[in-house]
């Protein structure tokens, strides 16, 4: 079954790394929004309302990210141009 082939795949050291890779790109995220954004619990109710609470919270994150590349780029061109 599936729970057959992932452990198969787990025990290749490919496997393992892409897993680790996998883990750190989902996690991160999701470390983040809980952390600096503070969301523990949502605070509505109802399955419709907690997704649109989710996506405000994915949509915050990354206009964070936005904000920062911006920034980047921004001094990346101020010193290529000094």
């Amino acid at each position: 079954g599936r729970r057959e082939a992932m452990r198969a795949k787990l025990r290749t050291e490919a496997g393992r790394a892409k897993y680790r890779r996998r883990a750190w790109l989902c996690e991160t995220p999701l470390a983040v929004i809980k952390s600096l954004l503070r969301l523990r619990q949502f605070l509505l109710r109802g399955r419709a309302k907690v997704a649109t609470e989710w996506r405000w919270a994915c949509v915050a994150f990354n206009l964070a990210k936005l904000v920062r590349e911006v920034r980047r780029l921004r001094e990346k061109f101020a010193a290529a141009l000094a």
